[in-house]
């Protein structure tokens, strides 16, 4: 165990770290260096918390998000004669939304509200039939692709499930 000890010599005291165990190994410090060992211990105690922060993130489990949910793996959507052609219903997806919607050819689509350059949520625009990404300006038509701004690639699609009469939609195709 370490101990301070306190030694006068003349107006100036010296501290004196002492160990117990080898009475032989002593350091002499001034009050200004024992003043500065201290503030630099102190000082550096935030880095050694952030540090230790970023490790617990680094080996947390990486199937969840931020806040701990998990996204479902299927979730109801509704009525397929509920939907109309092109015109995207939203749905929530664990903490992200999906945008079903019937295709003019009838087929039952499913596209991710997230943009795939920033992860921002993009929104349906009726004027223009198409969705947009208020972040950077992406632009994407009714099939999901990209058609302007900088997104590397379109929304990703999800799976679709169609059982007695209801939409089912499930996890991204690409995963």
């Amino acid at each position: 165990m370490l101990q301070v000890v306190i030694k006068e010599r003349g107006a100036m005291p010296d501290y004196q770290l002492t160990n117990n165990k080898a009475e032989g190994e002593q350091l002499l410090l001034s009050r200004r260096e024992l003043v500065l060992m201290l503030i630099a211990g102190l000082l550096s105690l935030p880095a050694g918390l952030q540090g230790l922060i970023a490790l617990f993130r680094y080996i947390s489990v990486p199937s969840r998000s931020f806040t701990g949910a998990v996204a479902p793996n299927w979730v109801p959507a509704g009525l397929v004669k509920d939907l109309t052609i092109e015109q995207p219903k939203v749905i929530n997806f664990g903490e992200s939304i999906v945008y079903v919607m019937k295709a003019k050819e009838g087929k039952i689509k499913a596209f991710s509200g997230t943009c795939p350059h920033a992860g921002c949520l993009v929104s349906y625009d009726a004027d223009k039939t198409k969705f947009v990404c208020p972040c950077h300006g992406g632009e994407f038509d009714l099939n999901g692709k990209r058609v302007a701004g900088p997104p590397p690639t379109g929304l990703f699609e999800h799976k679709v499930k169609i059982s007695l009469g209801r939409v089912i939609v499930g996890r991204r195709k690409d995963v």
